[in-house]
C-alpha cells in the first residue's frame, strides 16, 4: 500500500513540474527608424496600454519617421519621440529640435499625459528652439521642452552658460516643479550664477511649472563631477520627499567641497540628497580600484535606494565580489542615510553595463543592461552578435534568480523597460542588426530603436 503511495505522489511531482514548467515566452519585437542612425533610447509607459519611445535621430522622413528633420544647416539630429501601442503599432510620431540637439531625457508630467524633456542643443533660435545658445556653436547648453499628449510643444527652454552645460536629466519633484541637471564647466555668466567648485559639476537647475528658472546650485568637489560615462546617459536623479531630490553621478574629487568621503580608485559613484532649497543633507561615495558608474537610483519599499550601474574595479573597497570580466553590471543597496546595506556584481567573461532597475512584483528586481560576454558566471544563455540586451531578475538580497538575452547578428544595446499588469516586460534599447532567433524585424538601417515583448512564467503541457 505504502509503495502505492509513493508511486502515485511521485507521478504528481512529476506531472506538476511539467505542466508548470517556467519558460521564456517572446510576444513579438519591432524596430523604428530611418536609413540613418537612432540612439540614447528612453521608454515611458503611457497608461491605456501606450507607450512613449524617444531618443535621437539623424534621418529624415524615411523608414517610420514622418517628421521633417529640422531645417537648420547645422543639424546633427533631432529628439525623435514616437506614441506605440502594445500591438507595436505606431500612433504618432514627431522630430523636435533646433541643430545639435542629442541624447534627451523624457518623463510624463500631470493628468493631461503632458510630457518634458532635456537635452543638449547646440543650436541657436530655429524649428522648435526659441531661444539662442548662450555660448557659442561649439558650446553645448540644456534644453527643457513641454510638449503635450500628441507631441505638439507647449513650451521650450534654454538654460546655459558661456561654456559647454551637458548631459542633462530631469524630474518632476513632489511640489510640481522641476529639476533639470547635468554637466557643467561653465563659469558664472548667462544663467549661471554660482561658481563651481572645480573644472566640471554638477549643475542643477530648478524650474517653475512653466519652465522659469528659480534657482541653480552645482554641487561636486575639487575635481570633476557629473554624469555616467559608462553608457553616455546623464546623471540619475530620483525626486524625494517635500521637494528634495538625490543626484545619482560620479566622482574623481578628494574629500572636498560638498564631497565628504575619500576617494576608492578612478570614478566614483558619487551619491547625494539635498533639500527643496538645494542645500545638501548627506552624501556617500562608492567604487573600487578602477571606474564605477551610476546609471539609476530608485526607491525601495523599506524606505532606502537601490543603484544600478557598472564596475570596472576588482574585489576591494565598497566593492565586495570579484571581477567576472573587463566590466560587470554593479547593484548597490542603501539605507534611507546612504549607507550601504549590501553590493552584487553580474556578469560575464567579456563586458556589462547596467542601465536600469525596478521593483518586481512580489519582491526582488528586474536588472537590464548590455551584455557581449560569452556562457559563464551570471550569464547563461549564448550571444547572438556583438552584443545583446541582457535582462536579469534578482531576489531582495541580489541573488540572481534568472537571466534572458536578446539580440541579432549585430550590436544591440538594451536601454529600459516597462513591467505591465500581467508581470510581461516591454524591453527598449536600439539595434544596428538583421534578424536572428529572437530578433524577427531586420531594421530599417543603421542603429533603430528595437522594442521586445517577453515574459517569464509557467507553461501548462498537461
Amino acid at each position: 500500500m505504502k509503495t502505492k503511495i509513493y508511486l502515485l505522489i511521485t507521478i504528481f511531482i512529476f506531472q506538476f513540474i511539467e505542466i508548470n514548467a517556467q519558460t521564456f515566452v517572446v510576444y513579438g519585437d519591432k524596430t523604428y527608424g530611418t536609413n540613418l542612425i537612432e540612439r540614447w533610447p528612453n521608454m515611458i509607459d503611457a497608461g491605456n496600454n501606450q507607450f512613449i519611445l524617444e531618443g535621437s535621430s539623424f534621418g529624415d522622413v524615411n523608414g517610420d519617421k514622418t517628421d521633417h528633420l529640422c531645417n537648420s544647416p547645422l543639424q546633427g539630429e533631432g529628439v525623435w519621440i514616437l506614441k506605440v501601442d502594445t500591438g507595436f503599432n505606431i500612433i504618432w510620431d514627431k522630430d523636435l529640435g533646433g541643430g545639435f540637439d542629442q541624447h534627451p531625457h523624457l518623463l510624463m508630467t500631470g493628468s493631461n499625459k503632458q510630457m518634458i524633456f532635456a537635452c543638449r542643443s547646440r543650436s541657436d533660435i530655429g524649428c522648435e528652439k526659441s531661444e539662442p545658445n548662450r555660448g557659442s556653436n561649439s558650446t553645448t547648453d540644456y534644453w527643457v521642452c513641454m510638449i503635450d499628449s500628441n507631441g505638439n510643444k507647449l513650451w521650450d527652454k534654454t538654460i546655459g552658460g558661456v561654456l559647454s552645460d551637458e548631459f542633462p536629466e530631469i524630474i518632476e519633484l513632489s511640489t510640481g516643479e522641476f529639476i533639470v541637471c547635468g554637466d557643467s564647466g561653465s563659469p558664472i555668466g548667462g544663467d549661471k550664477t554660482v561658481v563651481n567648485y572645480g573644472g566640471i559639476d554638477s549643475w542643477a537647475v530648478k524650474l517653475s511649472p512653466s519652465g522659469q528658472i528659480i534657482w541653480d546650485k552645482v554641487y561636486g568637489g575639487s575635481g570633476r563631477e557629473g554624469s555616467t560615462a559608462s553608457n553616455g546617459q546623464g546623471t540619475s536623479l530620483l525626486a524625494t520627499e517635500n521637494g528634495g531630490f538625490i543626484i545619482c553621478g560620479t566622482t574623481i574629487s578628494p574629500a572636498s567641497g560638498l564631497i565628504s568621503g575619500t576617494p576608492r580608485g578612478l570614478d566614483d559613484i558619487w551619491v547625494i540628497k539635498i533639500d527643496s532649497a538645494g542645500t545638501k543633507i548627506w552624501d556617500n561615495r562608492f567604487g573600487g580600484s578602477q571606474n564605477d558608474y551610476c546609471d539609476r537610483i530608485i526607491p525601495t519599499d523599506d524606505g532606502g535606494y537601490i543603484i544600478v550601474g557598472t564596475t570596472l574595479s576588482q574585489q576591494g573597497f565598497d566593492v565586495s565580489q570579484p571581477s567576472r570580466g573587463s566590466a560587470d553590471v554593479w547593484v548597490i543597496k542603501l539605507d534611507g542615510l546612504g549607507n550601504k546595506q549590501w553590493d552584487k556584481r553580474y556578469g560575464g567573461n567579456s563586458s556589462e553595463e547596467g542601465h536600469w532597475i525596478e521593483q518586481a512584483p512580489g519582491g526582488g528586481y528586474w536588472v537590464s543592461s548590455y551584455t557581449n560576454s560569452n556562457i559563464g558566471f551570471e550569464v547563461s544563455e549564448a550571444g547572438y552578435g556583438g552584443g545583446d540586451y541582457w535582462i536579469l531578475k534578482i531576489d531582495s538580497v541580489g541573488n540572481k534568480l534568472w537571466d534572458k538575452r536578446f539580440g541579432g547578428p549585430g550590436g544591440d544595446n538594451g536601454s529600459n523597460f516597462v513591467i505591465m499588469p500581467d508581470t510581461s516586460i516591454y524591453l527598449f534599447g536600439t539595434a544596428d542588426s538583421g534578424t536572428s532567433a529572437v530578433k524577427t524585424d531586420a531594421g530599417k538601417g543603421g542603429f533603430d530603436y528595437w522594442l521586445v515583448h517577453f515574459k517569464y512564467g509557467y507553461t501548462f503541457t498537461g
